[in-house]
């Protein structure tokens, strides 16, 4: 009995010898031979400076990854999940452009790459205006009536324009068409009928072009047309205003068609004023009257000179009517017949 209890002592001693070997980082193998020795050490994984071994049985969750109520249960996000307290998603990326944005203005809102194809809606009207920026024309299609306007004026530009189509604005605020830029000319094309302008119903700093298909009619207080260039014209216009019908600075260049200029009212003023430049009248029919009771003016007037060219033809025609009324009371029905 006293052997058998020795004997458990023993392997109880063993048993806890083996325990403090494995937790000191020794293998223990087991022997062959109960005599031989059953210990082979094995070198330990030392811990990088800075860090602390980790502790047996211990969560390694670090203290940054806790959430605030402590758990730990939302320190790593499932995937898809976000990151934040809320729930917002990021913005997707868009292939969107700023529009390009050109220097023209009509009824007030200025003409874009976006709504340059349709400018009435723009407006907030059925109006049919568009503009081409290739040849940087605007075209109204039986454009009346619209209202709105940038820099008092109901059409703006600060770049050469035409304009195209039909248009019948009347009153639309202090300039009908107002071109800006000593460079910037202007180009009609059309119809276009612009009266009771507080100020100038057609005004540009540069040139200003009427086509041999164009009809302009336009009304201002101050000026029907006003040009700091020259005005050339081949269509039909009809100007009016109670200072100056037409006032080109740079001369005034007729090629056809009528022009016919009416200053009203008794202030001083002019009908067709061509400035420091030429009147050139080279075909065409030119009417321009003032008032008879006006206080001064005159119903042309030039700093420079006045040219005028008939052809053939005119002179023909005016030859007739001269020879008619001259000697009209000593003709034969015959020879009368010979001169219509």
């Amino acid at each position: 009995m006293k052997k058998l209890q020795k004997l458990l002592a023993m392997m109880l001693t063993v048993v806890m010898c083996v325990g403090t070997l494995a937790d000191t980082g020794f293998t223990v193998f087991a022997a062959d031979d109960a005599g031989e020795d059953a210990v082979s050490e094995a070198p330990a994984e030392e811990p990088t400076d800075g860090e602390e071994e980790a502790v047996p049985g211990e969560d390694a969750v670090s203290e940054d990854a806790v959430s605030e109520n402590g758990t730990g249960e939302d320190a790593f996000p499932e995937e898809g999940e976000t990151s934040g307290d809320g729930d917002e998603e990021a913005p997707e990326e868009t292939d969107t452009e700023d529009p390009t944005l050109y220097k023209i203005w009509v009824g007030g809102v200025q003409v874009t790459s976006t709504n340059m194809n349709d400018i009435g809606g723009a407006l907030g009207t059925d109006y049919k205006v568009s503009y081409n920026p290739y040849i940087n024309t605007l075209t109204f299609q039986n454009v009346s009536g619209f209202t709105g306007e940038y820099n008092n004026s109901a059409i703006y530009a600060e770049q050469s324009i035409t304009i195209k189509g039909d248009i019948y604005a009347y009153n639309p605020a202090q300039y009908g068409i107002l071109v800006k830029g000593s460079t910037s000319n202007l180009t009609i094309d059309g119809d276009v009928t612009i009266v009771g302008c507080s100020k100038v119903a057609i005004y540009s700093y540069g040139n200003i072009t009427v086509t041999k298909n164009a009809s302009v009619i336009a009304g201002g207080n101050t000026d029907g047309i006003y040009t700091s260039g020259s005005l050339t014209t081949e269509g039909t216009i009809s100007a009016a205003s109670t200072k100056y019908a037409i006032n080109a600075i740079d001369g005034v260049t007729i090629n056809g068609g009528v022009v016919t200029a009416q200053k009203t009212g008794t202030e001083y003023g002019t009908a067709i004023d061509a400035g420091w430049g030429d009147l050139v009248v080279n075909d065409g029919k030119v009417t321009a009257t003032i008032s008879a009771d006006q206080k001064g003016g005159h119903p042309v007037w030039t700093y420079h000179d006045i040219k005028i060219e008939i052809s053939f033809i005119s002179v023909l025609r005016l030859r007739q009517q001269y020879l008619r009324a001259l000697f009209q009371p000593f003709m034969t029905k015959t020879v009368m017949r010979l001169l219509k």
